[in-house]
């Protein structure tokens, strides 16, 4: 939360660092990803083992940066994608353009708002049975 209370007050960084990775297909993929999974990695782990541990069976992600790192964990966690028990299911919450970080094909499944939404998830190697364009889910 500081970070972006603080790149609020830059928006020309906060840009930069948006576009930085533009024209990649995979989030996973960039080094701006590999930065952030090499210094959460050992505290996402443990957080993670003890949720899976504890029966969770759901991890609903509203956040583009969460949505690889839990991925990533899920797989040092459980390898064998047949034996998992925690879905991933992500709700993308931008409504005119989406980052690519909000884009793994992992996820179980990924609401999208918008048909806009739908083809950038598709060009970003989502699973076209994964992704349900449904507006956003919430209520006034």
């Amino acid at each position: 939360p500081e970070a972006y209370q603080a790149l609020g007050n830059y928006p020309s960084v906060y840009k930069t660092i948006f576009e930085a990775e533009r024209g990649n297909p995979s989030w996973r993929d960039t080094r701006t990803f590999q930065l952030i999974w090499y210094f959460n990695r050992e505290p996402v782990l443990a957080q993670l083992s003890v949720l899976v541990a504890s029966g969770v069976d759901l991890i609903l992600s509203v956040h583009p940066l969460i949505n690889h790192i839990v991925e990533e964990a899920l797989g040092e966690i459980c390898p064998d994608t047949s034996q998992r028990t925690v879905r991933v299911v992500t709700v993308i919450t931008d409504l005119g353009s989406a980052h690519l970080s909000w884009f793994d094909p992992r996820v179980d499944a990924l609401f999208v708002p918008n048909r806009q939404i739908q083809r950038l998830a598709t060009e970003h190697l989502v699973p076209e049975r994964k992704i349900h364009a449904c507006g956003l889910p919430v209520q006034a």
